[in-house]
């Protein structure tokens, strides 16, 4: 995941001081966790890059890919069924610079809608699919000026959806003052059928969301990586609006949320950004894994899973289907999964 290697490379250039202390912060060193696990955990696809997980209804779990597959191999990027007989691209038709990152999906009156997150060699986009049969269509490709640098998308209807960009300034001076700093710079966008506009900005790398619905109305989360924090919005679906509702601590960098089948909420953490970033850049060949529960009634935070050398490495997303946690990695080359209680 692009998306997550700004997290790592935001510890490249601190130096001392202030800038030191944010890198002490992001190192994870203020937050030692104890090794657990939910159940026997297993390897249960060879992915490179699966950075985000669904369930797509009529399909089931899926995947995206968008790091290179090894030289040799005949794989190649784009999105996968996680089935029992071993991951199936779906995304044959797609050109060959289509790189899937965050995922979202609408249960339609004509049949469920993935939308896509893509990063083609020029620009970014949001690509559109109907689940037809056991397969993937390609329908349209929707972009807009305000979408300009996307990493997640929650969807709410057909064409209606929020997306956050977690990058505002790429590469140059201000690139690397952003990653480095941690600045606040970065946005949640709302769009439908073609408008948008921007419903939060001063975001410190804005990542992964999430949408609750509760006894008192919706909740839409979004992950702010940099900040170590999830932020709570109450949410008018209808309006496309957001409210401001809390905010809470994390304690780890978060990335991808997803609900579980009770309820709660699964947000994979980067403990240690150092780590992270060493296996990003192939300096180390893993990093710590971390998957957090987060109870939208309490808000209290606890870990789910913590391992320093786990089948799956620097986590990204953790996914409930039901029977296990299904766990994705931006860097690594293996989908884990371990039994749920």
């Amino acid at each position: 995941m692009r998306k997550a290697v700004m997290a790592g490379a935001a510890v490249l250039a601190l130096g001392a001081g202030a800038a030191g202390l944010h890198a002490a912060q992001l190192s994870g060193m203020f937050s030692p966790r104890d090794e657990t696990a939910p159940g026997a955990c297993t390897v249960i696809a060879e992915l490179p890059g699966a950075e985000d997980i669904v369930f797509v209804p009529g399909i089931g779990l899926v995947t995206g890919t968008m790091k290179d597959f090894p030289p040799g191999s005949d794989g190649r990027r784009g999105l996968y069924r996680l089935g029992a007989r071993g991951p199936e691209l779906l995304t044959a038709m797609m050109p060959e610079d289509f790189r899937p990152h965050g995922l979202g999906v609408w249960a339609g009156p004509d049949g469920p809608l993935l939308y896509v997150v893509n990063h083609p060699g020029k620009g970014h986009s949001i690509e559109v699919f109907s689940a037809a049969g056991r397969g993937l269509a390609h329908l349209r490709t929707l972009t807009h000026d305000l979408v300009s640098y996307p990493n997640d998308v929650v969807v709410l209807g057909e064409d209606r959806f929020f997306v956050t960009n977690y990058i505002r300034h790429e590469g140059g001076v201000l690139g690397a003052l952003e990653a480095n700093l941690g600045l606040p710079v970065t946005d949640l966008v709302y769009y439908d059928r073609g408008e948008a506009r921007v419903v939060e900005d001063g975001l410190r790398m804005a990542n992964g969301l999430a949408v609750t619905t509760g006894p008192e109305g919706d909740s839409l989360w979004l992950a702010e990586t940099f900040a170590r924090q999830v932020r709570r919005y109450d949410l008018d679906a209808e309006a496309g609006t957001v409210a401001p509702a809390g905010r809470i601590e994390m304690g780890a960098m978060p990335d991808n949320i997803t609900v579980a089948r009770d309820g709660t909420l699964l947000v994979a953490g980067i403990q240690d950004a150092l780590a992270f970033q060493a296996h990003a850049t192939g300096r180390a060949a893993s990093a710590p894994a971390l998957v957090l529960r987060l109870d939208p009634d309490t808000e209290e935070v606890s870990p789910l899973l913590y391992q320093e050398d786990g089948l799956a490495s620097g986590v990204t997303v953790g996914f409930d289907d039901g029977e296990r946690l299904v766990m994705g990695t931006a860097f690594g080359d293996r989908v884990a999964a371990c039994a749920m209680p």
